[in-house]
């Protein structure tokens, strides 16, 4: 039965809204003294439209642009994002997340943002980040040798470890229902003599329709909406030479019950969005989740 958790179609995770726009923020002036504003709201749009990976947090706003137009402005701004340690599905704001220490191999983002103001309300047009490892491998080679390299996020023993993952918790797990991958969230790996190379990943799991007690079905496991479905963020361990899970730590999310829409859709990963997403950006073997760019431009069947 577990088993089917990871081969089973994945649909009804999270509602498609990747092209939706934030709702505007109020009260704003086309002051500039206000760009710290307009840069909070600008990170909170990201990290509202990113439906994979970690949150963003900001790190420095690198400049900004005013251009006044009649009933209000347009605004241009520059920023340096860093990732944190909040998985996307954590329901902390991330103003409450702490970012990925260096060691910890996190990513950092540059974005542009493009935002409209008019009659005191502000909403954001358009953004375009390039986000990227804050060091390199080889960068760390250098810095910190003994620190862990970054690996693909389809690397093979990660792959192999997700799978194991998954069912661990599902073995000792207390919960109603299954719970099924979403997605690995980072992959980093190293070595210790002795015991040859390991594999630390970070992932989510979300819950499915699938009762514990239902061991017999041969039925697929669907991922319940996102209103009704729990959600967990596993941190472990895995010697790849032994195949084995050595340390598991998972964090358990209650349904968001705020959520609103009936509507739900296949997981990120699988929908034209993730497809284009890559495909505008030119990510091949991407070691990180990218900020894809908004408006996101899918060519639909």
């Amino acid at each position: 039965m577990v088993a089917h958790l990871l081969v089973g179609l994945l649909w009804c995770a999270l509602a498609p809204l990747a092209h939706l726009r934030s709702a505007p923020l109020l009260g704003v002036t086309c002051r500039k003294d206000g760009v710290e504003t307009l840069a909070d709201f600008a990170v909170q749009h990201i990290n509202g439209q990113h439906k994979h990976g970690f949150k963003f947090k900001l790190n420095k706003i690198l400049g900004s642009k005013y251009q006044q137009m009649a009933g209000g402005c347009h605004v241009d701004v520059s920023l340096k994002l860093v990732q944190t340690k909040c998985h996307f599905s954590d329901p902390k704001s991330h103003q409450q997340c702490v970012p990925f220490r260096m060691d910890e191999r996190g990513a950092v983002a540059t974005c542009d943002v493009s935002l409209a103001v008019a009659s005191g309300r502000a909403s954001v047009n358009r953004h375009l980040c390039d986000t990227r490892p804050e060091h390199t491998n080889a960068e760390m080679a250098w810095i910190c040798p003994d620190c862990p390299i970054l690996l693909p996020l389809d690397d093979p023993n990660g792959e192999k470890a997700a799978h194991q993952v998954v069912l661990k918790f599902n073995r000792e797990s207390r919960h109603r229902n299954f719970f099924t991958l979403m997605e690995v969230a980072q992959l980093t790996g190293g070595h210790i003599p002795n015991m040859g190379t390991l594999t630390w990943l970070k992932l989510a799991l979300v819950e499915t329709d699938c009762p514990r007690e239902a061991t017999n079905t041969f039925a697929p496991c669907t991922p319940l909406c996102p209103n009704q479905a729990g959600h967990v963020f596993c941190q472990a361990t895995y010697y790849n030479r032994q195949a084995k899970i050595a340390q598991l730590e998972c964090e358990f999310y209650p349904p968001q019950m705020s959520v609103s829409g009936p509507a739900c859709g296949l997981l990120f990963h699988q929908r034209l969005e993730a497809f284009a997403c890559k495909a505008q950006l030119g990510i091949r073997k991407p070691a990180v989740h990218h900020i894809c760019p908004f408006p996101l431009i899918v060519n639909r069947p």
